[in-house]
Order: C-alpha cells, then sequence, then structure tokens
C-alpha cells in the first residue's frame, strides 16, 4: 500500500515539472519606446493603460473612461496549447470594479473566443486565478491563448473603475 502511495506522488510530482512559466513581461519591466509595456496591448479606447513606477517595479494602471461598459488588455502574442494543456494565469491586482482574469483562446493566432474568471477587486493588491484547458475548441481549430484582463464597472455608469496590475504570471502544464 504504502507502493501506491509513493507511486502516486511521485507522479504527481513529476506532472509538476511538467509546467512551464512562459515569459510574457508580466512584470511590466520592458518598455516600449512609446512607454508601454512591452507586449502588452490596450485594446479598447473605453480606457487609457500607463505604466506607472513603484520604488524599483513596474505596474500597469487602467482606468476606464466615463460612461464605458469595459476595457481590455491583453498580452499580444499567442501561446500554443493541445486540447488537454493546462493554462494557468495569476494576476496581482487591486482596483475599482469588476476584474475578467483570463484567456481569449486564438486560432491561427486570431481572437476566436473569451474565457475568464470574474472577480471583484480590491483596494488591496490580491492574487486572482483562472485556470483553464482549451478542451474541445481544439476541435474548431483554436490552437493557442492570449492572456488578457478585462475591466468592467460593477454598475452601470459608475465612475472612477480602474485596474492596477501588479504583475500577471503564465504557466502551462502540458498534457504530453
Amino acid at each position: 500500500m504504502k507502493q501506491i502511495g509513493f507511486i502516486a506522488a511521485a507522479l504527481l510530482a513529476s506532472s509538476a515539472l511538467l509546467a512551464e512559466n512562459v515569459d510574457i513581461n508580466g512584470d511590466f519591466q520592458k518598455i516600449t519606446k512609446w512607454k508601454t509595456a512591452d507586449g502588452w496591448l490596450n485594446t479598447d479606447s473605453r480606457g487609457r493603460a500607463e505604466v506607472i513606477r513603484e520604488g524599483n517595479r513596474n505596474a500597469v494602471r487602467i482606468t476606464l473612461r466615463e460612461n464605458s461598459g469595459f476595457n481590455t488588455f491583453r498580452r499580444m502574442k499567442s501561446v500554443p496549447v493541445h486540447a488537454a494543456d493546462r493554462v494557468t494565469v495569476r494576476m496581482t491586482a487591486s482596483g475599482k470594479g469588476i476584474l475578467g482574469c483570463g484567456v481569449a483562446w486564438t486560432k491561427k493566432g486570431v481572437y476566436a473566443e473569451n474565457d475568464q474568471k470574474w472577480f471583484h477587486l480590491t483596494p488591496e493588491p490580491k492574487e486572482y486565478v483562472f485556470s483553464g484547458a482549451l478542451g474541445g475548441r481544439g476541435e474548431k481549430g483554436m490552437d493557442g491563448f492570449i492572456v488578457t484582463a478585462i475591466l468592467i464597472p460593477e454598475k452601470p455608469g459608475e465612475k472612477d473603475v480602474f485596474l492596477k496590475l501588479d504583475s500577471v504570471t503564465l504557466d502551462v502544464t502540458s498534457s504530453r
């Protein structure tokens, strides 16, 4: 019986070793000449994204324009995955509003379908986690994903809605 427990523990440990941390500039240290986070894009004109300096670190602050319904901030490079691969996005963030932490599944690098977990932001930084797999989307031709942070107000017309992203990490656990 002890051998079965040992084998199960060894299998779990080896599957954890298959998780690969993917560099997505989630600490926002790489900055473009336009003073934006390299590889990230504010894909909607409904909000303003800016890199802010806090001590020796960078963060991104996204401010929603008044009477806007949402804003999307994305890591623009699609990451390839297989159907059973597990994707885990961790965002350390604070703010006012609702955060959609997740991914936009892609087909040949082009956005096809969103998948988020929704959280009420708090004034103090907190870790928010999305985990999911491509699953049956692979049968529709989807083959990768883009990391996304979506900001929406808690109530229509709400003012001073913002998101401060301190960091974003991405792990992909291979099914192979």
